[in-house]
């Protein structure tokens, strides 16, 4: 059973960075005409993983550092990655085995992505009717 993921150190503390799966903040939204309900799940709560980007080339002096924080997410819950190629992957598995991070519970996803910053262009899960969705904004 893995340990309970604290709500405060120093290294989570520094750098606001990461995004739970569960991520934004809380409440419930407005009903809608089509009358569903939906919410947006506040950080805190519990979720199913921890959610992050790789530092894009611009953002290159933060990866050691996110390095360092996979491994302590690690230890408590799954770590899913948003890296914008192959090639860019190729590089951060280099660099966490460098750092000794293991893949161990990291799932690498292949999306574009725009910078680390996730609470700028990340998902944004929330409930509707009680079901866990990732919210599409172009519809």
């Amino acid at each position: 059973m893995r340990k309970a993921l604290p709500r405060s150190t120093p290294l989570l503390r520094a750098l606001p960075l990461i995004v739970p799966l569960a991520a934004c903040a809380g409440g419930e939204v407005a009903p809608t005409p089509d009358a569903q309900t939906r919410r947006v799940p506040a950080e805190w709560e519990p979720h199913a993983a921890t959610w992050m980007q790789w530092p894009g080339p611009w953002e290159a002096a933060m990866r050691p550092a996110f390095a360092d924080i996979v491994q302590v997410v690690q230890a408590y819950e799954p770590v899913h990655m948003l890296i914008g190629s192959d090639e860019a992957k190729a590089k951060a598995q280099s660099l966490l085995a460098e750092r000794g991070v293991t893949e161990t519970d990291l799932t690498w996803q292949l999306v574009p992505t725009d910078n680390a910053w996730m609470r700028d262009n990340g998902p944004i899960w929330a409930e509707v009717n009680g079901a866990l969705t990732v919210l599409d904004f172009r519809v």
